[in-house]
């Protein structure tokens, strides 16, 4: 009898790859042969999350008994919840009490993506953790050279000294709250040329409340970041304008290499931000290098937003007539509305919100290297068919004047669509 064909290594890891997300059918195929395990334990152990005492437990025994998983383990988050409780004693949060998660993170040398929280979780203090833990969260932040993405997730009293000698090219800091810091020890540290900080290339900040870090100084702490492409700055509520200025003082500092920035500003009503907001000095025109941009209001109510745009769409024109940008990208979200849809668009013209777009589209074709404008209506019920009727004929009006290498994308998105 003829003997089975074998299948090329490289095949059966590519099938293997593809049920990453699936553990049940890794686990058996890890159990299948030898030829299948690596790529299985590779799949399984690749991305670890510690939410408890219990998987800190686990892990730990896994990585004692066998060290080679620590090897695989490439993705690792710790959610320290404070409602998720130490089983012995309620209400006391469990990296208080947890002894295993220092060794573990001694023992995890490969880990090229740390996150601290999750999008869900509440506000936590850094002094929870251990001092045990504290030190080798430094250390591993600051040792790894394989580490490139840092995501920290309502961390309050967060020290800032370790991230300046993180080898790390993505930073996201959402509703951080920045402990006190030593200015001029933050000064004499960001002036050494061995700052592992130059290879950031992607920041993110979200601000939940205005009175978060308030006096820290983004330009004394980021001016070693001469690399910073990408940045993202998200004001949530009451966070008011404080996301933008965090912005104006990035940009200060990183004019000569930024490409690419979004702004997305949510607050209950945007009429005093757009009010009194001084959008000329973001200086964007002074970005030599800016190739996209994206703005995007949410707001829960239109009724005094929409006269005030007049403010960013002159900082707009003002700042990319003879520059490079490739995208701009402006969103208008109204996420809740007490009136019908069709009387929205009436409210808009009458606040000449219509006329603000206009002015966008007509500083447009000024720009010889545009190549992708977008406006973005986010609707909270779909419009019928009149009104769908009215949007179109309003943006029929103003397209004659783009021209036609750039291309215009007005879309409307509703819950149910």
């Amino acid at each position: 009898m003829p003997s089975t064909p074998s299948v090329p290594q490289e095949i059966l890891d590519n099938i293997i790859d593809e049920a990453r997300d699936d553990w049940e059918t890794l686990n058996a195929c890890s159990l299948v042969s030898r030829s299948f395990l690596p790529t299985s334990r590779k799949n399984l152990f690749y991305a670890i999350t510690i939410n408890s005492c219990m998987t800190s437990q686990g892990l730990h025994n896994l990585l004692i008994s066998n060290s080679a998983i620590a090897n695989y383990v490439q993705e690792l988050t710790i959610v320290p919840h404070p409602k998720l409780s130490h089983s012995t004693f309620p209400g006391v949060p469990w990296v208080v009490l947890d002894e295993q998660l220092a060794p573990i993170l001694n023992m995890l040398l490969r880990v090229e993506q740390l996150q601290l929280g999750d999008d869900t979780s509440h506000s936590f203090d850094w002094t929870y953790f251990t001092p045990t833990v504290q030190q080798a969260l430094e250390t591993q932040v600051c040792r790894l050279s394989g580490l490139s993405i840092l995501r920290i997730f309502r961390i309050a009293e967060l020290p800032i000294a370790p991230l300046l000698f993180a080898p790390i090219k993505q930073l996201s800091l959402i509703g951080v709250n920045i402990a006190e810091i030593d200015t001029e020890i933050v000064a004499r540290q960001t002036l050494n040329d061995d700052l592992s900080m130059a290879q950031l290339e992607t920041l993110d900040v979200l601000v939940y409340d205005y009175r978060q870090n308030p006096n820290v100084n983004w330009p004394l702490i980021f001016r070693c970041a001469p690399n910073l492409h990408s940045l993202s700055i998200l004001s949530v509520r009451n966070g008011g304008d404080y996301g933008l200025r965090i912005a104006r003082q990035l940009i200060e500092v990183a004019a000569n290499s930024l490409s690419s920035i979004a702004c997305l500003v949510y607050d209950d009503d945007l009429y005093p931000l757009l009010e009194h907001f001084r959008w000329p000095e973001l200086n964007l025109g002074t970005i030599a290098h800016l190739t996209s941009l994206s703005f995007t209001f949410t707001s829960l109510s239109m009724n005094e937003s929409p006269r005030n745009f007049n403010a960013v769409v002159n900082m707009l024109k003002d700042s990319f007539v003879t520059r490079n940008l490739e995208d701009l990208t402006f969103a208008f979200e109204m996420t809740y509305a007490t009136c019908m849809w069709e009387s929205r668009v009436i409210l808009c013209s009458r606040y000449n919100a219509w006329t603000e777009f206009n002015h966008i589209l007509e500083f447009g074709p000024g720009i010889p290297t545009l190549r992708n404008l977008k406006i973005f209506l986010y609707l909270t019920e779909p419009p019928s068919r009149t009104a769908d009727a009215k949007l179109q004929s309003l943006l029929v009006s103003i397209l004659p004047g783009l021209d036609e290498q750039i291309r215009l994308s007005c879309v409307t998105y509703s819950n149910d669509n």
